[in-house]
């Protein structure tokens, strides 16, 4: 017979139940009762389905006669709204065609936020025509039906938030502020991207606030550390011109600091300060003065083109073992930018598009 209704159903982490509660595929079919469900699987949710069938049988169980048809995703980076949106576009376009007169319901919710950005714009454009549905978070919405008609208003939130969570993860913290400012997240979210921001430039004071009441507290009196912590980003941004002058301050004071000498008492020199550390402690820390000698100086005063093997070449260390070298010396943590991210994000991407 002719099918009345097809969904179209990413699959996330989340599906099929979550704290008891259903999962956001298993809610769309228990209200809408599609006679076809179509799960769309990354790599991870493939393997999940092929030990026990999870997603299949959830969705049978609430109708024996539905008809579940897998798509084993062939997209390298799920995370790309720009690279999904054909790939959905020619499925859709295909269930269409197959189904002229069913009408078509897209999952929003489930899957990568990419997934659900996609599905959106396609349900926007009409391109072919659907019915759009997020299902609302159990912890914001208590009625028994959770499903919400997804209207073309949304699609800008969940744009902005594609656009924001691109920022954060390049570390692009000042494009995401001036972003955070007018876009629908929670309020936490948006200071954990302001403080980013100043924290980043080491504006230790404007950043203390913003990070109250989280894991990632900022103490004004440990810039050396900060400073090492923002040097990360630098070389995982691949900024190297930017790495090589940045690094200079801080083997600097820490150089200054360990010989508790007052600075007007110090040679001008680096390489004669240097000298003025213990042994052991100049054993340790010569890769700095390889580092001053063979790179920095040639990055200060004339035009060069840096990366990573270059680096090493040049002094014979990598930008990772001075990193490492100076995050043992100033207690700094290498993963804070990428844990303030991954926060940033979990709170943005939990949030319900109407705040």
């Amino acid at each position: 017979r002719m099918s009345d209704r097809i969904l179209f159903s990413p699959v996330g982490s989340r599906d099929p139940f979550s704290g008891g509660d259903d999962g956001a595929l298993v809610h769309i079919v228990r209200h809408y009762r599609p006679d076809v469900v179509v799960l769309y699987l990354s790599e991870e949710m493939a393997n999940n389905e092929a030990k026990d069938q999870r997603y299949s049988r959830a969705a049978q169980s609430l109708n024996p006669k539905v008809s579940v048809r897998k798509i084993e995703s062939a997209v390298p980076d799920i995370h790309r709204s720009d690279v999904l949106i054909p790939e959905f576009r020619s499925i859709l376009t295909e269930l269409s065609s197959k189904y002229p007169q069913a009408e078509l319901l897209l999952n929003t919710t489930s899957g990568t936020p990419a997934m659900q950005a996609a599905l959106i714009a396609l349900n926007a454009f009409g391109l072919p025509p659907t019915q759009a549905i997020q299902v609302a978070d159990p912890l914001y919405v208590s009625s028994e039906n959770r499903c919400l008609p997804v209207t073309s208003a949304a699609l800008g939130v969940l744009l902005q938030r594609e656009n924001l969570r691109r920022l954060v993860e390049n570390y692009e913290y000042e494009g995401a502020r001036s972003l955070a400012s007018a876009a629908c997240i929670p309020e936490s979210a948006r200071l954990l991207v302001i403080g980013a921001a100043e924290r980043r430039r080491l504006d230790l004071k404007g950043a203390q606030p913003r990070f109250q009441g989280s894991p990632f507290t900022v103490d004004p009196r440990k810039d050396l550390s900060e400073a090492v912590s923002a040097l990360e980003v630098l070389r995982k941004k691949g900024t190297w011109l930017d790495f090589a002058r940045s690094i200079t301050p801080i083997v600097d004071d820490l150089v200054n600091k360990r010989l508790g000498v007052p600075r007007r008492d110090l040679p001008r020199e680096f390489p004669s300060r240097f000298g003025m550390l213990d042994e052991r402690t100049r054993k340790e820390w010569q890769p700095f003065l390889d580092f001053h000698q063979r790179v920095r100086n040639n990055a200060a005063h004339e035009l060069v083109t840096l990366d990573d093997k270059r680096i090493k070449d040049q002094c014979g260390h990598s930008p990772t073992k001075l990193l490492s070298l100076l995050a043992e010396a100033t207690r700094a943590d290498l993963t804070l930018y990428d844990q303030i991210n991954a926060e940033i994000v979990s709170q943005v991407d939990g949030a319900p598009l109407h705040l």
